[in-house]
């Protein structure tokens, strides 16, 4: 209800008035209800940049992007996180990474105060996919992933070696024995399917163990979320194997170490189709085709995982600490379609790890890389 002192030109009331008796929207007399962002100078410069042609991109962008370096070192510092939590040997690796994946940044618009109402939603998109996600991937977390992964792959070939054989599912709900154990494990750190729409991606990380007969195993899918975007995974977990199914194929991006330390390349033609290496920003990804039809995985435990920052800590200002506390519960998806018969109305579990963690800090590289700050 509106307060006493707040009042609505008759001119407005009507506009909006008479967009609601004819049942049609009227975004320009919604619009003036709705605060509009405030276009500042910054935000005209981004706004231009991605605007500009290619030949004026260059200048343009060493504007906007002067002294990034500096500025993600100066946040770095203060909260103690070195970039090697994102994966890059300096700060200047970080800075080159960023300005590519800005310059990347699609418009939707051609009105520069659109561009800028848009700012939040591109904020919550860039601090989760590009700050955290790469935090949880290649920071601190990690270990707590591999170390996860590693204990249930233990599960499983502890079940093949004592049974000498265990009994598996491919995606498509058929039956596989598999009577060879799986071999170490490698971190893929992107999936992507190809479909009939074009690339989308379908899982944020996850490790692979492959065994002698081709046969291939993901011990713990992850998917990594900001608080707002976990509250959808259960539905995405859900669709898990449908997706899967009608793909075309699958892409994972491996480590460079993967390819030495475990000779993926030998793996094709037994679970991987083909390889393919690029240098991107100076490091060397392994981009491997899976074989679709080896997959296969434990129908009563697929240990699907969300990380996510907990609720309290993400809104409170503190130092993150080396080794953040972690908290492990359980959700439960409404529905599985894709289990076998005797399991296919009811739902599954999965597992939530919820990392104690404020979110003041990627807020802070967020504004070193967008409004300029240090």
């Amino acid at each position: 209800m509106a307060g006493k002192n707040t009042r609505l030109s008759t001119t407005k009331l009507n506009a909006v008035s008479s967009a609601v008796q004819e049942n049609y929207p009227q975004p320009k007399a919604l619009n003036q209800l709705t605060p509009r962002a405030k276009v500042t100078a910054r935000a005209k410069q981004l706004f231009y940049l991605l605007l500009a042609s290619t030949a004026d991109k260059a200048k343009l962008a060493s504007y906007f992007f002067e002294n990034l370096p500096k500025r993600l070192a100066s946040v770095g510092e203060r909260w103690k996180l070195p970039p090697k939590d994102f994966n890059f040997v300096s700060w200047e690796a970080f800075a080159k990474y960023v300005k590519g994946r800005v310059l990347k940044i699609g418009l939707r618009t051609s009105d520069v105060r659109e561009f800028t109402d848009d700012m939040k939603g591109r904020k919550w998109w860039f601090m989760g996919e590009i700050l955290w996600e790469r935090y949880i991937k290649y920071g601190p977390v990690r270990k707590f992933l591999d170390d996860t992964a590693k204990d249930a792959l233990k599960v499983i070939n502890d079940q093949i070696k004592n049974n000498k054989s265990m009994r598996m599912v491919s995606a498509w709900n058929k039956s596989i024995p598999i009577t060879s154990m799986f071999g170490e494990l490698s971190a893929g750190v992107e999936f992507l399917l190809e479909t009939a729409d074009g690339e989308k991606r379908y899982l944020d990380f996850g490790h692979i163990a492959f065994n002698k007969e081709g046969h291939w195993i993901l011990p713990t899918p992850t998917e990594i979320k900001l608080p707002s975007a976990a509250g959808q995974v259960a539905k995405q977990f859900s669709e898990f194997m449908s997706r899967f199914r009608d793909a075309k194929k699958l892409i994972v991006t491996f480590e460079e170490t993967d390819l030495e330390r475990l000779k993926i390349q030998e793996k094709i033609g037994t679970g991987i189709v083909n390889l393919k290496t690029e240098i991107v920003d100076g490091r060397k990804l392994v981009y491997a085709e899976l074989d679709r039809s080896k997959m296969v995985f434990d129908p009563m435990a697929r240990n699907q995982m969300v990380v996510r920052p907990g609720s309290e800590a993400w809104g409170t200002v503190k130092k993150l600490a080396r080794s953040p506390n972690i908290d492990i519960g359980v959700g439960a998806t409404a529905k599985d379609i894709d289990v076998l018969k005797p399991f296919e109305k009811l739902g599954f579990n999965f597992w939530k790890i919820v990392v104690d963690t404020s979110r003041t800090p990627f807020e802070q590289f967020f504004e070193a890389i967008f409004l300029g700050k240090k």
